[in-house]
């Protein structure tokens, strides 16, 4: 009997492990600008050309993802990647360019409304059915006072486990996660009332990824770049 138990719990645990999606999802990024902000004399050329001289403005994104841990490669004229870490529940930020020897490390699990605040945003599930290419989307809308993220999602596809990502608060994922079991198809983001961001799914490949991808070089405290108050993160060096 006890091994007859024992084969049913690792075929149960090798399924849900089946569910969990390994691999990466591609997006494409774009955005508009409110009437307000064009009003002010920011259309949206123009500030596409500031985030891209600055480097905060990427065309696409690329996740990949497995068991909780993820990393997203911001591509643009310099590129960059953060790497999620269930394990130290940390988001690693990096880029190229002249800051490639910095790494901003943050809190994922501090909502930043919330910190200010003292209220968490509302969370809603909007199962009323949108076409995408062959996906069916449900959606989850994440409300701040200061702006709304909507996460589209098809439950047939790219599924995870939510507790994988039970830390992460930040930006409402955790939250999204515990109504979809599915990794976001599209993302729309309303900041504010000046700028919305639309993200795309327009690829994906589910393939097995070396645990080296999500690794994190040696870092070391640096007092002079964490002069600012940065919220939920802190500025350290690479060593």
């Amino acid at each position: 009997m006890r091994k007859t138990i024992t084969i049913i719990l690792s075929t149960i645990t090798t399924i849900l492990n089946a569910q969990d999606f390994e691999g990466t999802l591609t997006y494409s990024v774009d955005f508009n600008v409110s009437q307000k902000m064009i009003d002010m004399g920011m259309t949206k050329e123009m500030l596409k050309t500031r985030m891209q001289s600055d480097g905060t403005w990427a065309d696409t994104i690329k996740t990949s993802y497995k068991k909780g841990f993820y990393k997203q490669l911001n591509l643009s004229t310099d590129n960059s990647w953060v790497i999620y870490r269930p394990d130290s529940n940390k988001l690693f930020t990096f880029q190229d360019g002249e800051a490639s020897d910095i790494c901003k490390v943050t809190d994922p699990s501090v909502d930043l409304e919330h910190k200010i605040t003292g209220k968490m945003p509302t969370v809603t599930l909007i199962d009323t059915l949108i076409n995408y290419k062959e996906f069916k989307l449900k959606m989850v809308e994440v409300k701040w006072k200061t702006g709304t993220y909507y996460y589209l999602f098809d439950d047939n596809y790219f599924k995870t486990h939510p507790e994988n990502f039970k830390g992460h608060i930040y930006d409402g994922f955790y939250e999204f996660l515990k109504l979809s079991n599915s990794l976001p198809i599209v993302i729309i983001k309303k900041i504010g009332g000046m700028m919305s961001i639309t993200i795309s799914l327009i690829d994906s490949s589910e393939n097995k990824i070396n645990d080296s991808y999500f690794e994190i070089p040696e870092l070391i405290e640096d007092e002079t770049l964490n002069k600012l108050n940065i919220g939920t993160g802190k500025m350290m060096k690479i060593k």
